[in-house]
């Protein structure tokens, strides 16, 4: 569930903080009531476009089964993982542009017309929105499985109240903590989680006979390090720590944080 936090709790302060820049752009414009209005209108239809895209989801997976199911899990995943990734890339991109870009987008959409500020919030809310609900998809089969529904829907809650306690924090002065030291820590553990899930995808391959195992079990740490409970438990959580992986299984998520590091390298000289 540690995972599930800092997913909806980084998912859902980004959202916060989009609309939070919007709110203060429109504040500043004469006719701001039906401004707000349309800024509301577009914010509501983002969530519920997300949770419909959740229910969808779930529908999908409900007439499936065998090879068809398990491909439909991996598929998933395998995009959740590209957004999350994705993510943390055009944060690192425009984070420090950010307010700016959203100002230059509203001030355009309200040159047209204000149902171009409600699509403009909608859609900045919907990406969020998606890219938590795929990665919730998995944490909810999982938690099906375990009969963990309800402590899952807490997660959520508790991320969701997490995200707006620090954004009242920041608009009250918070100085301890910057925009660009949260963004830098939760992104670590981004891509951390992004990692276990490649992790998770790989052992399916292998499971399904798809991808080779090259050499199972290349090492065996069990010895030196208990996942079973108490903070091992969190990492394993954290970071689909494997105790005897596959040859294959460290290849590819070597060759994934390879990317990762090459990626962030080349936005961060063009940002």
């Amino acid at each position: 569930m540690y995972s599930s936090f800092i997913i909806v709790f980084r998912e859902s302060f980004e959202a916060v903080l989009i609309v939070g820049i919007l709110s203060a752009f429109l504040s500043q414009r004469h006719e701001k009531k039906k401004a707000f209005q349309y800024l509301g209108l577009g914010v509501a239809a983002g969530l519920l476009l997300s949770v419909l895209v959740g229910v969808l989801l779930w529908k999908v997976q409900d007439l499936l089964e065998g090879n068809f199911l398990e491909w439909f899990q991996i598929g998933v995943m395998a995009v959740a993982m590209a957004l999350i990734v994705h993510m943390c890339l055009w944060m690192n991109k425009h984070a420090r542009g950010l307010k700016k870009e959203l100002e230059v987008g509203a001030s355009h959409a309200l040159e047209k017309n204000y149902a171009s500020l409600a699509v403009l919030a909608g859609l900045a809310v919907l990406r969020e929105g998606f890219e938590t609900v795929l990665f919730l998809f998995g944490s909810l089969m999982e938690a099906e499985a375990k009969g963990e529904m309800g402590l899952l829907a807490l997660t959520v809650l508790a991320g969701i109240a997490a995200s707006l306690v620090l954004w009242f924090l920041f608009q009250k002065g918070l100085r301890f903590l910057s925009f660009k030291t949260f963004f830098r820590i939760t992104t670590v553990f981004l891509l951390i989680t992004a990692g276990s899930l490649l992790l998770n995808i790989t052992n399916h391959l292998i499971q399904m006979e798809v991808l080779p195992a090259l050499k199972p079990n290349i090492w065996d740490t069990s010895g030196l390090f208990n996942g079973e409970g108490g903070f091992g438990k969190v990492i394993v959580e954290l970071t689909g720590y494997q105790a005897s992986p596959a040859l294959t299984t460290v290849l590819l998520y070597a060759a994934f944080w390879a990317t990762v590091v090459f990626l962030f390298k080349e936005t961060s000289s063009k940002a």
